[in-house]
C-alpha cells in the first residue's frame, strides 16, 4: 500500500513538472513573438525574424517548419538583406495578436518584384498562402494592385501565429518589411506617392525644357540632355515599381531583368551627354576613347546575360556604375582645369553622384543597417540634384557660347570701324594724290618723281588693306605698319604739293620738324613694313639688319631714297632674299641694299641711269617708267652722299649709299 502511494506522488510530481515546462515553453513563445497593438503598425521586426537557407529550392512549408528553431539565423539588421546569395531564403517571423478583438493587418514587402515569392500564415489551427509570385506572375495575378508586394491577413482574438516568407532573388536580397494597419497603410502609401511625384515632375519639368530649347536652339546638347535625364527618370520609375505597373505589366520576366539594361542605359546616356557637353571628340581625345569604353561596358554587360548568372551581372552593375561615376567626375575635373568656371556645375552634379553611388554600393556590400526607402531616397535626391546640375551646365554653356558671340560680334563691330577709318583715309590720300597730279602736270619732272615714289606703295597698301577686310581680320601689328605707311605717304604728299605750290623742283629739303642727323635703325625698320606684303606675295626672302647709326640728311629724303631702292630690288628680283643694312666705310656709314636678282653688266648700269630709261634685263617688268634710280642720284648729289652701284649678271646688284668723300664722284658704276 506504501509502494502505491509512493508511485502517485512521483506521478503527481511529474505532471505537474511536464504542466511547468508546458506553460514556460508557451510563455517563452509568447515573449518571441511580435505583439500586434491595437491601431499600432510595426516597422522593426527585430529580434523576433530569423532565417534559413535552402541551397536546393525544393523545401516546402511543412518541411521547414520541422527544422529545430535553432538552425535559423537571427536577422540582426533592421531590414533582412543577404547580398546577392542565390539560396531560396526563408524568413519566419512569429506574431501574437495582443487584443482581445479581431485584429486587421496589411503585410508590406518593400520591393517592386522578386523572382520568386511566397507568404504564408500558419499555426496549430490554420495554414493559409497570402501571396504567391514569380517570374512568370503579371501585375494583374497582385491581390492588391500596388507597386510593391502587399497582402492583407487577420488574427482572431489573442491569436498566435507564424508568418514564413520564401523567396529567391536574381539581385540585391534586401527585403524590407512591415505591419502596417489598414489606416497607416493608406496614410504611408498617399505620403510616399505625393513624395515619388514631385520627383518626378520635377524630372518632367527638365525634359519639357530640353525639347522647348531644342526646338528653338536645334543643338545637339539638349538631345543629348533629354535622353539622360529620360534614363535617370525611367530608371527611379522601374526601382519604385512604377514601370511594372504601368508600362510592362504583361512581362514579368522581362520586368525581373529590366533594373540592368535601365541601369546601363542611364549610363550610356550619361557618357553621351558628357562627350556632347564637353566635347571630348575634339578637346579630349584620350578621354573621349574612355567614355566610348564605357558605353560600350553597358553593353557587354546586358550582352553578358547569356553567359553569366544574372545575379552576378547586377552586382557586377554596381561597380561598373560607380566607376562610370568616377570617370565622369575626373574627365570634368580635367575640363575644369583647363577651361575654367563653365564646367563647376557639372562637376557638381557628378560629385553628388559619386558620392551616392559610393553609399549605395557600401550599403549593398557590407550590409549596413539602412533602411530601402532610405536608399532609394539617397538615389532620388542624387539624381535630381544631378539632373539639375547638367541643366545649369547646360545653360551655362550657353551663356559662355552667347557671351562669346557678343564678344565676336562687338570685335566684328570695332574692326569694321577701324576699316572705315583706313577707307576714309584712304580716300582721302587718294582725293590729295589725284590733287597733286593735277597741281603737278605744268612741273613735269615734280608730277613725274611724285608719281613713281608714290604709286607702287599706295597701290600696295590698298591691296593690304582690301586683303584685311576681305578676311575680316587685322592684327594689331599689321594696323601699326599699315598706319606707318600711311603716314610716310601722307608726309611725301605734303612734300611734293608744298614743292609744286612754290614752284620749286627741290623736294630733297627737310619738312619741318625733321631732324638734319636721321637714325638709320628708322630708315632700316621702315623698309621691313613697308615692302615686307610685298616681298611675301613673291615669295622672296626680305631680310633688315639694324644699325644704330645716323646720316646727315633729312628722314624723309632719306627715306624715298632707300624705299625707292628697295622696291627696285623687290620688283627686279624673281627668287631669293634682299637685304637692307648698314656698313661702316671710310669711317662714314653706309646704307646697303642687296638682292639676288638678274644682275647688269656696266653697259646696262650707265643705261638705266639716264632719266626714264629702264635696263635692258628688266624687260618683263611693263610696270616700271625708269625714273626711280633717276631720282634715287638726284637726291643724292641735293644732299652731299654718294651711290655706288656693283652688279653681277646672272648673281645679283648692290646699292651702298654713303656720304661723299672728297675728290669721289656721286655715282660709281662696277660691273
Amino acid at each position: 500500500m506504501k509502494t502505491i502511494n509512493a508511485l502517485k506522488r512521483k506521478w503527481i510530481f511529474l505532471s505537474l513538472c511536464c504542466a511547468l515546462l508546458g506553460l514556460m515553453s508557451s510563455v517563452a513563445a509568447a515573449e518571441n513573438a511580435i505583439t500586434l497593438e491595437e491601431n499600432q503598425p510595426v516597422r522593426d521586426l527585430r529580434p523576433n525574424i530569423t532565417a534559413f537557407f535552402d541551397p536546393s529550392h525544393k523545401m516546402t512549408l511543412g518541411e521547414i517548419e520541422g527544422v529545430p528553431i535553432s538552425d535559423f539565423t537571427p536577422v540582426t539588421t533592421k531590414e533582412p538583406s543577404f547580398s546577392h546569395s542565390t539560396d531560396a531564403i526563408w524568413l519566419r517571423i512569429p506574431i501574437l495578436n495582443g487584443s482581445s478583438s479581431s485584429a486587421q493587418r496589411v503585410l508590406v514587402l518593400e520591393t517592386n518584384f522578386m523572382f520568386e515569392i511566397d507568404v504564408f500564415l500558419a499555426n496549430e489551427a490554420r495554414e493559409e498562402q497570402l501571396l504567391s509570385q514569380s517570374i512568370n506572375s503579371p501585375f494583374s495575378s497582385r491581390t492588391i494592385p500596388h507597386p510593391n508586394l502587399v497582402s492583407q491577413f487577420s488574427l482572431g482574438p489573442n491569436e498566435a501565429a507564424t508568418i514564413w516568407i520564401r523567396y529567391r532573388s536574381h539581385g540585391d536580397t534586401s527585403l524590407p518589411i512591415r505591419i502596417e494597419t489598414e489606416n497607416s497603410f493608406i496614410t504611408n502609401t498617399h505620403a510616399n506617392t505625393a513624395k515619388f511625384f514631385i520627383f518626378y515632375a520635377v524630372i518632367a519639368v527638365f525634359l519639357t525644357m530640353s525639347v522647348i530649347a531644342f526646338l528653338l536652339q536645334k543643338r545637339f546638347i539638349f538631345i543629348a540632355y533629354f535622353f539622360y535625364a529620360a534614363s535617370v527618370f525611367l530608371y527611379v520609375l522601374h526601382r519604385d515599381g512604377y514601370t511594372f505597373q504601368y508600362l510592362w505589366p504583361d512581362h514579368p520576366a522581362f520586368n525581373n531583368f529590366a533594373s540592368l539594361p535601365l541601369a546601363c542605359a542611364l549610363t550610356f546616356f550619361a557618357a553621351l551627354f558628357t562627350r556632347a557637353y564637353l566635347l571630348t571628340w575634339k578637346k579630349y581625345p584620350f578621354n573621349d576613347k574612355l567614355l566610348l569604353a564605357i558605353m560600350l561596358g553597358g553593353f557587354s554587360l546586358v550582352a553578358g546575360v547569356a553567359f553569366i548568372a544574372e545575379s552576378k551581372l547586377k552586382l557586377y552593375a554596381y561597380f561598373y556604375v560607380m566607376f562610370a561615376s568616377a570617370c565622369f567626375l575626373g574627365i570634368g575635373l580635367y575640363a575644369w582645369k583647363r577651361e575654367g568656371s563653365r564646367i563647376r556645375y557639372f562637376v557638381a552634379g557628378w560629385f553628388g553622384i559619386v558620392l551616392s553611388s559610393i553609399a549605395v554600393t557600401c550599403i549593398t556590400l557590407f550590409g549596413f543597417d539602412v533602411s530601402r526607402s532610405t536608399m532609394l531616397d539617397l538615389i532620388r535626391l542624387a539624381m535630381v540634384f544631378d539632373a539639375s546640375m547638367m541643366g545649369m551646365a547646360v545653360l551655362e554653356g550657353i551663356n559662355v557660347i552667347r557671351r562669346q558671340r557678343d564678344a565676336s560680334l562687338r570685335e566684328q563691330l570695332s574692326m569694321a570701324q577701324i576699316n572705315l577709318g583706313l577707307h576714309s583715309r584712304l580716300d582721302g590720300l587718294e582725293k590729295r594724290y589725284r590733287e597733286t597730279q593735277r597741281v603737278a602736270e605744268d612741273r613735269g619732272r615734280i608730277l613725274a618723281d611724285a608719281t613713281h615714289d608714290i604709286r607702287q606703295p599706295l597701290f600696295s597698301l590698298r591691296a593690304s588693306i582690301q586683303e584685311s577686310i576681305n578676311n575680316n581680320t587685322i592684327s594689331a601689328a599689321r594696323l601699326k605698319d599699315i598706319d606707318a605707311s600711311f603716314t610716310y605717304l601722307e608726309g611725301l604728299v605734303d612734300e611734293y604739293m608744298e614743292s609744286a605750290l612754290a614752284g620749286t623742283e627741290n623736294s630733297s629739303h627737310p619738312l619741318a620738324g625733321e631732324e638734319p642727323e636721321t637714325s638709320l635703325s628708322m630708315i632700316i625698320s621702315s623698309m621691313n613694313e613697308m615692302f615686307a606684303e610685298e616681298a611675301l606675295s613673291k615669295k622672296l626672302e626680305l631680310r633688315t639688319v639694324d644699325s644704330s647709326r645716323t646720316m646727315p640728311i633729312g628722314a624723309m629724303t632719306l627715306l624715298r631714297i632707300v624705299a625707292n631702292l628697295t622696291s627696285n630690288a623687290i620688283k627686279y628680283t624673281t627668287s631669293g632674299a634682299v637685304l637692307i643694312g648698314c656698313r661702316l666705310r671710310n669711317g662714314h656709314p653706309s646704307i646697303e641694299i642687296y638682292d639676288t636678282g638678274p644682275g647688269m653688266s656696266a653697259l646696262e648700269i650707265e643705261h638705266i641711269i639716264q632719266r626714264k630709261t629702264r635696263g635692258v634685263s628688266h624687260e618683263t617688268h611693263k610696270d616700271g617708267k625708269g625714273l626711280g634710280l633717276d631720282i634715287v642720284i638726284r637726291l643724292a648729289d641735293e644732299n652731299n652722299l654718294a651711290l655706288t652701284i656693283t652688279s653681277h649678271p646672272g648673281k645679283g646688284s648692290c646699292f651702298r649709299l654713303a656720304p661723299k668723300v672728297r675728290n669721289t664722284d656721286s655715282t660709281e658704276r662696277q660691273s
